[in-house]
C-alpha cells in the first residue's frame, strides 16, 4: 500500500511541475470556453494567468511532499496533511510573490502635469481668455496625450504652444514666441544680478 501511495503522490506531483514547466517555456495556455449540450451551458474559466500557475504549484508541492513522507514511512493520514498543509503554504506564497511582481514591474501611466511644464504642445480645442481649451503632445507614460488647457490670449487650434505652468488638474500654455522672450529676460535678469 506504502508503494501504491508513493506512486500517486510521485505522479501528481510530477505531472503538475511538467505543466508547470510547459507553461512557463510557451508562456501560459487559455483553457476558457463554453461547450454547449442541449439546453445546458458548461463555461469553463482557466482561472486567468494566475490562477492555472497556482493550482499546479499546490498540485506538484502536494504530490512532491507527501511522496517523500510516504518513502520515509511517515503514517498513511498524516503524510497527506502534511504535504496539503505545505502546499497551501507554497501556492499562498506563490501568489503573492506573483502580485508583488506585477505591482512591481507594472507601468504607472499617471501623466504628472507637473512635469510638463517647458514642453511644447498644439492646441487641439481653442483656448480663450478664461475658457478652458484642450492640447495634445507625447508623453512617455501615455504616448500622444490630451491635456486640459488654460491661456491669458486667444490660441487658435493647430497652434504650437509651450506649457509654462501647471494648474492642478490643467496646464497653462503661451505662445513660443511669448515663452521665447520670457526666457530671454530672465536670462538678462540673472545676468544682471551675477554682475
Amino acid at each position: 500500500m506504502v508503494a501504491v501511495m508513493f506512486f500517486v503522490y510521485a505522479g501528481i506531483g510530477a505531472a503538475a511541475l511538467l505543466i508547470l514547466i510547459l507553461l512557463g517555456i510557451f508562456g501560459g495556455l487559455d483553457l476558457d470556453f463554453d461547450l454547449d449540450i442541449g439546453d445546458a451551458d458548461l463555461d469553463i474559466d482557466g482561472g486567468g494567468s494566475l490562477g492555472l500557475p497556482v493550482v499546479l504549484a499546490f498540485l506538484a508541492v502536494f504530490g512532491g511532499v507527501s511522496a517523500i513522507l510516504t518513502f520515509f514511512g511517515v503514517h498513511d493520514i498524516l503524510a497527506p496533511v502534511i504535504g496539503g498543509v505545505s502546499a497551501i503554504a507554497m501556492a499562498f506564497l506563490l501568489f503573492l510573490a506573483v502580485r508583488y511582481f506585477l505591482k512591481l514591474f507594472s507601468a504607472d501611466s499617471t501623466v504628472k502635469y507637473k512635469k510638463l511644464v517647458g514642453k511644447k504642445a498644439t492646441v487641439t480645442i481653442t483656448i480663450k481668455p478664461g475658457q478652458e481649451g484642450q492640447v495634445t503632445l507625447f508623453t512617455e507614460q501615455r504616448g500622444r496625450t490630451l491635456v486640459p488647457a488654460v491661456s491669458s490670449n486667444l490660441v487658435k487650434t493647430n497652434t504650437e504652444v509651450m506649457i509654462s505652468e501647471s494648474l492642478g488638474d490643467k496646464v497653462k500654455v503661451v505662445t513660443i514666441d511669448k515663452w521665447r522672450r520670457t526666457k530671454r529676460s530672465k536670462t538678462k535678469e540673472q545676468g544682471k544680478k551675477g554682475k
